[in-house]
């Protein structure tokens, strides 16, 4: 019951806020963007069948721990599959939240939908593609007790940077945004920054990124956030 009541108070909190002018969108020139991240996304997974081998007995026989810095070197583990989507959900809840409470936002739910998704698509595109230029082995690799049908799995290579974390970094900074110019509620500002967080934790902890992944991730995905958002803020005044 007390669960009920904290998720009621919350979506009344986000939904306080209807009809808040925080982005003139134009329209027409964030559509491009959009097509442009998913167009280099696309062309991002055709580069990948065709460039990107994965790893052969012969190569994982070659690498050791030492091949890894000693700022990253403590978090190699095996693979744990439950932290994984641990993370994952996180993610899926803090996108939905984030939507519910800046998309039920008429007049401006379309505008805001269109800062959405230039954020989420550009951002990815941004990191798929450092990722196939970096090729860092994952940190399960380098944990002996990781089964081989892992370690040759061509995602063991995509290990820089951790998209899960700037994507929950890029949807907390633009629930910022948003919530600074509308209810400008602490709680509601610090709650996606603390599910951010936590995912990044998952990734290390589930020997899916190192922590130097993890902390990129975190800063691509603010400052890829905080410019799409800015860029759009050109009339935005704070609620009352």
């Amino acid at each position: 019951m007390k669960n009920k009541i904290i998720i009621v108070v919350l979506i009344l909190l986000g939904l306080n806020h209807l009809s808040a002018n925080v982005f003139t969108v134009n329209q027409e020139k964030a559509f491009l963007n959009i097509m442009l991240g998913t167009t280099l996304d696309l062309a991002n997974n055709m580069y990948n069948k065709k460039n990107v081998d994965t790893l052969t007995e012969i190569e994982l026989s070659t690498i050791s721990r030492n091949d890894v810095s000693f700022l990253d070197r403590w978090a190699i583990r095996g693979y744990e599959k439950d932290i994984d989507d641990a993370g994952s959900y996180l993610v899926l809840i803090s996108l939905g939240a984030t939507s519910l409470f800046s998309l039920w936002d008429d007049p401006y739910t379309w505008d805001n939908i269109m800062v959405m998704g230039e954020i989420l698509v550009v951002q990815t595109a941004i990191n798929q593609w450092t990722k196939s230029l970096t090729l860092r082995n994952r940190p399960y690799v380098y944990d002996e007790g990781t089964d081989l049908e892992l370690k040759t799995d061509k995602d063991s290579r995509f290990s820089f940077y951790s998209r899960h974390t700037s994507t929950a970094f890029a949807i907390a900074v633009y629930n910022h945004y948003y919530q600074h110019y509308t209810t400008n509620s602490w709680l509601m500002i610090a709650l996606p920054y603390g599910t951010a967080t936590l995912v990044g934790v998952s990734r290390i902890l589930s020997g899916s990124h190192f922590p130097t992944d993890v902390l990129v991730g975190a800063l691509a995905g603010s400052v890829s956030s905080y410019l799409i958002c800015k860029s759009h803020n050109s009339r935005a005044t704070r609620a009352v």
